[in-house]
């Protein structure tokens, strides 16, 4: 028998996410679901056919950003949209010391007995 439905854990296993963020989209009505006792269930077809739509959604938005010229920015901004975080910045690694001529430090050693 096949379910015309999926568990929480199936549907945060399909996206990739904890259950908790699979449920905060359903209680946002991001995706379909049913509260169900205690718990969520999540009607197959409608699940994913709100993939389908999200991922042409998407899609369009690409192509209208290619069309306007800056992909990567409209990539960037859809992804910081979607997460609703800002990306994070690449690190730019500390400057080192140069060594001294003749391969010796500045440091001295202290001459207290």
């Amino acid at each position: 028998m096949t379910h015309e439905t999926y568990t929480i854990e199936q549907v945060s296993e399909i996206l990739g996410c904890e259950s908790e963020k699979a449920v905060e989209k359903i209680i946002i009505g991001d995706l379909p679901g049913l509260k169900w006792g205690r718990g969520w269930i999540v009607p197959r077809e409608a699940f994913n056919q709100r993939l389908n739509e999200l991922a042409l959604q998407e899609a369009q938005e690409r192509r209208k950003a290619r069309a306007a010229g800056s992909v990567a920015g409209k990539v960037i901004a859809a992804a910081q949209a979607s997460t609703g975080k800002p990306r994070r910045q690449a690190r730019v690694p500390p400057t080192l010391p140069q060594p001294q001529p003749g391969g010796h430090t500045s440091a001295q050693p202290s001459s207290q007995p």
